[in-house]
C-alpha cells in the first residue's frame, strides 16, 4: 500500500508516519511512504504521474490549501483514500466532505488517543484494500 503524507508540522508528519510504519511492520504489512511532505505543490507534482492508495492531508495548510490539495486528490484519482487531519475540531466539523469523500477525519492530538484513531482506521483500511 502506497501512502502520501501532507502537514506543515515536520512533527505530525513524523508521528503519522512513525505510528503507521511501526504498525505495518509488526503486522508484517507491505507499506510504502512514497512521499512526506510540508508542501502542497510536492504532492500535486506527484500526482502528474503517479498515484497512492491513501493521502493523509491537514486541511490546516496555509490559504485552505489542504482542502484544495483533497479535492484535486479526488478529481484525479476517485479511487484513492483520503485521510483529513486538522488541529481543530471546529475546522474538521466545518468541513463539507460531499466532493472530498473523505476515509476518515482526525484531530491531531499526538496523544495515544489519537495514534489509537490512526491505527485503528488504517488497519480497517489495510484489512479492506492491503
Amino acid at each position: 500500500m502506497r501512502i502520501v503524507i501532507c502537514d506543515d508540522n515536520y512533527s505530525t508528519i513524523n508521528f503519522v508516519h512513525n505510528s503507521l510504519e511501526r504498525l505495518a511492520k509488526t503486522s508484517d504489512w507491505k507499506v510504502e511512504f512514497v512521499l512526506t511532505t510540508r508542501k502542497h505543490t510536492s504532492v500535486q507534482q506527484f500526482l502528474t504521474l503517479h498515484r497512492a492508495e491513501v493521502y493523509y492531508i491537514s486541511v490546516d495548510l496555509e490559504n485552505d490549501e489542504g482542502f484544495a490539495l483533497a479535492e484535486e486528490i479526488r478529481q484525479r484519482d476517485p479511487q484513492a483514500e483520503i485521510v483529513l487531519l486538522s488541529t481543530s475540531a471546529t475546522t474538521l466539523a466545518t468541513v463539507d466532505d460531499t466532493v472530498v469523500k473523505s476515509y476518515q477525519m482526525l484531530l491531531q492530538e499526538q496523544t495515544a488517543h489519537f495514534e489509537k484513531r490512526l491505527l485503528e482506521g488504517f488497519t480497517a483500511l489495510y484489512n479492506q484494500k492491503g
